[in-house]
C-alpha cells in the first residue's frame, strides 16, 4: 500500500498541473472505478476524495462529484473514510476549498474555481456526508471540532451551514448539551438577521424545551439595534407555534419597533396547551406585560391582558387554562390593581435574577 500511495501521489500532482477543463466526470468515473476493483485508500485520500484537484472542474461537474461522495463513494466506503479520512479533515475542506467569499485570504485555496459553483448545494451534499460519518462514529474531538470552526469561521454564511450539521446531529451530541450551546451564545451578537435566526433554530433544537427559556431569557436583554427590524420580528412569529418559549424575545424586538400589539397578538393566539412550555421560566409574564405596558393605553391595559389567553381563563365555568399563580392572582383585577401585582413580582425579580430585572427596566425605560 506505500508503494501505491507513492504512485497515486505522482498522479495527483500531475492532475493538479492539468486545467480545469480536462477534468470531468468521466476522469473521475475512471478512478472510481480503480477503487470499486482495489479498495485502495490511497486512491481514495489521493485522488478521489481531493477536492484540491476537483474544485477546479466546471461547477457542474463539482457539485455531480461532491454528490457521489457522499451519496455513494462514503456509503460504500465508510469503513475507509473512518480509518484514513477523519471527520476534522472533512470540516477542513469545506473551508479551504467550499467557502462562498474567500474573506479568509490565508486560509482559502487559491486554486480556481468556477464562479458558477452551487457552493450551497455543495456544503449540503458534504453536510449529508458528516451527518452520516457521524451515524457510524462521532467522537468528542469531532464534535469540539465542529464548534470551533463555527467560533473562528469569518464567513457568516458558512456560519449557518455548520449551523445546519449541528440540527442534523444534534441526538448524536451526548449531554449535557449546555457547555456546547453555551459557546454559540456569542453569535447573538451578530448583525445579521438570518445568522440570528439560524442560531436561535439551532439553540432551540440542541436544548428542546426543558432548557430553551433559559436561553431566551438571556438573549432578549442583549439584543443589539439591527436586530429591532419587522422582518426579523415576523421570521419569529412564523416559528413561534413550534417554539413558543421564543415569546420574550419577539415581546422584546416588537417593543422596540413600535409593533407591540404585533407580539401581544401572537401571544393571544398561541393555544394553551403550549403553557407549559412558556410557564418553565419563572419570568415569563414579564415581556408581554410590558408589551401591553409599552402601548400607552393604560385604559385598555386590563383588555389586553385578558385577551391574553394564557393569562386568563376563558369563561366562567372553565379552569384556569394555566397553572400560574400570576393568572390567578389578575383575574378580574382592574389596572392599578395589576399594576400593584407586577410590582412585587418585579421586586421578586431583582432578587433571583438582577441580570434579566436590569434588561426589562432599560427595556421600559427605552
Amino acid at each position: 500500500e506505500d508503494m501505491n500511495f507513492q504512485k497515486w501521489s505522482m498522479i495527483s500532482a500531475l492532475l493538479l498541473e492539468w486545467p480545469g477543463t480536462m477534468l470531468t466526470y468521466s476522469l473521475y468515473s475512471r478512478f472510481l472505478n480503480v477503487l470499486h476493483m482495489t479498495n485502495s485508500h490511497s486512491l481514495l485520500q489521493t485522488i478521489i476524495f481531493n477536492p484540491k484537484i476537483w474544485i477546479s472542474a466546471n461547477s457542474q461537474t463539482v457539485l455531480r462529484i461532491v454528490t457521489n461522495w457522499s451519496q455513494i463513494v462514503f456509503p460504500e466506503y465508510y469503513q475507509l473514510f473512518l480509518q484514513f479520512i477523519p471527520l476534522t479533515k472533512i470540516l477542513v475542506y469545506m473551508r479551504i476549498y467550499f467557502y462562498f467569499t474567500p474573506y479568509e485570504v490565508e486560509l482559502v485555496s487559491n486554486r480556481t474555481r468556477d464562479p458558477n459553483l452551487d457552493i450551497l448545494a455543495c456544503r449540503n451534499q458534504l453536510n449529508r456526508l458528516l451527518t452520516s460519518y457521524a451515524s457510524v462514529q462521532l467522537t468528542l474531538n469531532d464534535i469540539e471540532s465542529i464548534f470551533s470552526h463555527i467560533s473562528t469561521c469569518q464567513e457568516e454564511k458558512q456560519t449557518e451551514t455548520l449551523l445546519s450539521l449541528l440540527c442534523l446531529i444534534k441526538d448524536k451530541i451526548p449531554e449535557p448539551k449546555t457547555d456546547f450551546i453555551d459557546s454559540l451564545v456569542f453569535l447573538f451578537t451578530k448583525a445579521n438577521e438570518q445568522l440570528f435566526i439560524s442560531t436561535l433554530i439551532t439553540v432551540a433544537k440542541l436544548a428542546g424545551p426543558n432548557l430553551l427559556s433559559r436561553y431566551t431569557e438571556f438573549i432578549s436583554p442583549i439584543l443589539l439595534k439591527p436586530h429591532y427590524t419587522q422582518s426579523l420580528c415576523n421570521s419569529l412569529i412564523n416559528i413561534l407555534p413550534q417554539w413558543p418559549e421564543l415569546i420574550p424575545i419577539v415581546c422584546a424586538i416588537a417593543g422596540n419597533i413600535g409593533s407591540q400589539a404585533i407580539a401581544i397578538d401572537a401571544f393571544s393566539s398561541l393555544s394553551s396547551n403550549l403553557f407549559s412550555r412558556i410557564s418553565s421560566n419563572q419570568s415569563w409574564f414579564i415581556w408581554p406585560i410590558i408589551s401591553i405596558l409599552t402601548l400607552n393605553d393604560s385604559k385598555t391595559f386590563p383588555t389586553k391582558l385578558s385577551s391574553t389567553n394564557l393569562y386568563t381563563k376563558n369563561d366562567e365555568n372553565a379552569s384556569y387554562e394555566s397553572d400560574s399563580e400570576f393568572s390567578q392572582k389578575i383575574y378580574g383585577k382592574n389596572t392599578d390593581e395589576i399594576l400593584s401585582i407586577i410590582d412585587e413580582l418585579m421586586a421578586t425579580l431583582q432578587i433571583i435574577n438582577p441580570r434579566l430585572y436590569a434588561g426589562v427596566m432599560r427595556k421600559l425605560a427605552d
